[in-house]
């Protein structure tokens, strides 16, 4: 959050533009260097040393070249948007190519035993040794390119750290014998997850090409709010979806029920906090990333929209992998990114705001494809999906609703966003908290286990 208040208002729209379309390039790159391997050494009933050994060089076998070939083709690639920053970016993102596969054996070793103390400690300090790093390439003229040096600078701090922390469960030396598992598990796995990728950052990459970097800028703030709120809530669970799901299934658990309670807890968090954003988008914003940057205030109430509609089968492809249908994964994500590139080249034909509701509309279809997949493979249907997410619905339009009379009565638009912040973040959670135990929501069970806990502390 500090990275995002700090560089919003350092680089204009036009650097940060540059940045973004690079990242979204690079990112389609980033999804395949792993080949989807992380998820095969979480899913596999017993894991030796050899295993790590094998999946570190599979990953160095595609990392490595991978990583060459984005250097190598950074000034053609920058070329083709007539940008030559673009060229520069991607240059120096190519060198955590080379760090990736020693990065990605650890955190997958460690997120399979459930140590996530030793993943926090890594994530904190990257997190602040990236933001550091940035900061001081900026001041060092680095302009647009300082955050792709500090994303560099962290992933090396991280490797550093694993490197510092190697438990006798992991092994870095590589095995390059008896991969042909670890392929036939990662090529669907690892080709869902750039078409995944692709449907991510085709907006910004089409808006930048068709457009420009700038406005490819200017929508990519306001993507950058609704996901900050939307994976503020999803990115602390995420780490342990795969682990949860995939021991649930080695323990001969009912996996449907540990997958409706994950998805039942998500929403009842993100569809009122999505709700309460989508009307205060515009001191949100400002808040955020400053003046200079209000052109994304129309985008954020259909980007909320979109966030509630993914939130309804989220972490479904994390269970299709688990649960091993790794092609049902793979063939939605070709449908869904192909509506993606297609509807956005359109709406942005019409309008940057149209843009915005294709994402919403492939959404939709993704939602629906997903409930298919997951009713004909894990035995979810829809009205079991209806049900988790029946109260957390009523929360969400009941928090909206008190959030539009709090504007009208309190006219709050006419107020400095700091203070519009400070009344939404003391009366939204209170009473967003009193529906929760008033509609007997799941957390409430959760809520109330946490004050005992603390109570018990307090007593001793």
């Amino acid at each position: 959050m500090a990275s995002v208040l700090i560089f919003s208002r350092l680089l204009t729209p036009d650097e940060l533009g540059v940045h973004v379309v690079a990242v979204a390039i690079a990112a389609l790159a980033i999804e395949v260097r792993l080949l989807g391997t992380g998820g095969y050494l979480i899913r596999k009933e017993v894991i030796t040393k050899h295993d790590c050994q094998r999946v570190i060089g599979v990953t160095m076998m595609i990392s490595f070249p991978l990583g060459g070939a984005m250097f190598a083709s950074s000034n053609w690639v920058g070329g083709l948007f007539e940008q030559e920053g673009i060229a520069s970016i991607l240059a120096i993102l190519s060198l955590g190519f080379f760090s990736a596969p020693f990065i990605a054996v650890s955190h997958s070793i460690l997120s399979r035993n459930f140590r996530f103390d030793v993943l926090l400690l890594n994530n904190v300090l990257t997190t602040v040794i990236t933001f550091v790093a940035s900061l001081v390439a900026f001041y060092m003229h680095a302009g647009y390119m300082s955050l792709a040096i500090g994303l560099v600078v962290g992933q090396l701090s991280k490797l550093l750290v694993f490197w510092l922390y190697k438990s006798t469960d992991i092994s870095w030396r590589p095995s390059f014998s008896g991969f042909a598992e670890i392929l036939k598990f990662g090529m669907f796995v690892s080709q869902a997850a750039v078409l995944r990728k692709l449907h991510e950052t085709s907006p910004e990459i089409i808006i930048g090409k068709l457009g420009s970097p700038t406005l490819a800028a200017v929508f990519s703030r306001g993507v950058g709010l609704y996901k900050f709120f939307f994976d503020s809530v999803t990115s602390a669970v995420q780490p342990v979806v795969m682990p949860f799901l995939s021991k649930a299934k080695r323990s001969k658990k009912d996996v449907k029920e540990s997958y409706l309670n994950a998805v039942s807890h998500l929403s009842i968090l993100v569809i009122p906090i999505l709700s309460v954003l989508s009307i205060s988008a515009k001191p949100a914003v400002l808040l955020m990333f400053g003046d200079q940057w209000l052109e994304s205030v129309e985008f954020v109430p259909v980007l909320c929209l979109l966030g509630i509609v993914r939130c309804v089968y989220c972490w479904a492809n994390t269970l299709l992998v688990t649960m091993g249908f790794e092609k049902a994964n793979f063939y939605r994500q070709c449908v869904i990114t192909s509506c993606t590139v297609l509807f956005c080249s359109i709406g942005f034909s019409i309008s940057l705001l149209y843009v915005a509701w294709a994402m919403v509309l492939t959404a939709i279809i993704d939602a629906l494809l997903l409930g298919l997949a997951i009713r004909k493979n894990c035995n979810i249907g829809i009205g079991a999906i209806a049900k988790a997410h029946s109260k957390s619905i009523v929360v969400g339009i009941l928090c909206c609703a008190l959030t539009k009379l709090l504007y009208i009565f309190l006219e709050l638009d006419n107020v400095k966003p700091i203070y519009v912040l400070l009344v939404l973040s003391v009366i939204i959670p209170i009473f967003w908290l009193n529906m929760v135990f008033l509609f007997r929501h799941p957390l409430a069970n959760l809520i109330k286990g946490y004050f005992e806990i603390l109570k018990n502390r307090i007593n001793f």
